[in-house]
Parts: C-alpha cells; structure tokens; sequence
C-alpha cells in the first residue's frame, strides 16, 4: 500500500510528495563560524571587545584569508583557524 500524505488540496501520493519536497528551496544547516564571517565582521568583533591580536584591520585579513590564486594545501588551510579562536563573546 502506497503512503497517502494530506495537503490543504487533498490527498498526495509518495511520488508526488517526493516532487514537491525537491522542488522546495533548501538551506544549508551546518556552517563553521570561521569560515561565515565577514573579515570585516571579525574586525568589529575585535575592536568591539577591545582585543589587541591585530594591530590595524590589513593585518587581520592578512592573517585569516587565503589569499585569491593559492592553494596551501589542507594543512596550511588549517593553519589559517588559530587567528579566528579568539572568544567570540
């Protein structure tokens, strides 16, 4: 026996239904917080909680973005997360 599901226009078949969830938007749910903020973000939330890790706003991106072009490799990409583990609040 096939699954019925209800909707505001009836009844709707497992194929049906399956159709209509692909067709919904979707959003990703899992975000690492060091790659989702802004580098300017960081540096408000630096200057905000009086942090003294970089001297000037340059520095800041210098030391969290990779820069356009490379490709460190993983560990070297890893190497770039220490900057961001200041406390976020």
């Amino acid at each position: 026996m096939t699954p019925v599901f209800h909707s505001q226009t009836g009844p709707l078949r497992m194929a049906e239904m399956r159709r209509v969830l692909h067709a919904l938007p979707k959003v990703d749910l899992h975000r690492h917080l060091e790659g989702a903020l802004r580098p300017v973000t960081l540096w408000e939330f630096h200057q905000n909680n009086q942090l003294d890790l970089f001297p000037n706003y340059d520095a800041l991106v210098k030391a969290v973005q990779i820069p356009k072009g490379t490709y460190p490799g993983f560990k070297a990409f890893l190497d770039y997360f220490p900057p961001l583990r200041f406390p976020y609040g």
